[in-house]
């Protein structure tokens, strides 16, 4: 329950120090640095209560400190849940003739075969390679989503396609 006395404040951390937890150094008033642990798997918004740190009230009576936790995006990684999402970009070669890719995970890069044949939208799952549910210990999955991305410099690919083009007309629309 909430107190008069109480010191409400927000810590910024990233998405995988939200995800593996650790001790965070912040500033609760000028002058007052506190270290705050951050339990593995905090969710944004998620309250961290410190005791005592809050403001003083009459005698020996404190209040405590609400550090309410706040998760930068991450450039690859988005959080669902205990599972993570991340877009892979295949090349066009990778995506037609399959591959062996790296890839990067929460907790490091991976090696992951692309099928062959491999559209853009294709969901491939890593299992286990999620965030760690903090009340059974059981660990989400990490879901690939093919991009296939062209080249830059696509003057022989186009010249390629325009050959390939005209006999092999499919509907990529049709409902």
């Amino acid at each position: 329950e909430a107190s008069a006395l109480d010191r409400h404040c927000k810590l910024q951390i990233g998405l995988l120090d939200a995800i593996k937890g650790g001790k965070k150094r912040m500033t609760l008033v000028p002058g007052q640095d506190v270290f705050v642990t951050v339990p593995p798997g905090v969710e944004d918004g998620q309250i961290i209560r410190l005791k005592g740190m809050g403001e003083k009230g009459r005698g020996k009576t404190m209040g405590d400190a609400l550090v309410e936790i706040s998760v930068k995006h991450h450039p690859w990684f988005v959080r669902v849940g205990n599972d993570i999402h991340v877009e892979l970009p295949v090349t066009v070669q990778e995506a037609v003739l399959g591959a062996q890719v790296e890839v990067p995970t929460i907790d490091g890069p991976v090696s992951v075969r692309v099928p062959k044949g491999a559209n853009a939208g294709v969901r491939l799952r890593l299992k286990g390679k999620g965030v760690i549910d903090r009340k059974n210990g059981t660990r989400g999955d990490q879901h690939l989503v093919i991009r296939i991305v062209l080249p830059e410099n696509a003057s022989e690919f186009e010249g390629m396609v325009k050959l390939w083009a005209p006999g092999n007309h499919y509907d990529v629309r049709e409902s």
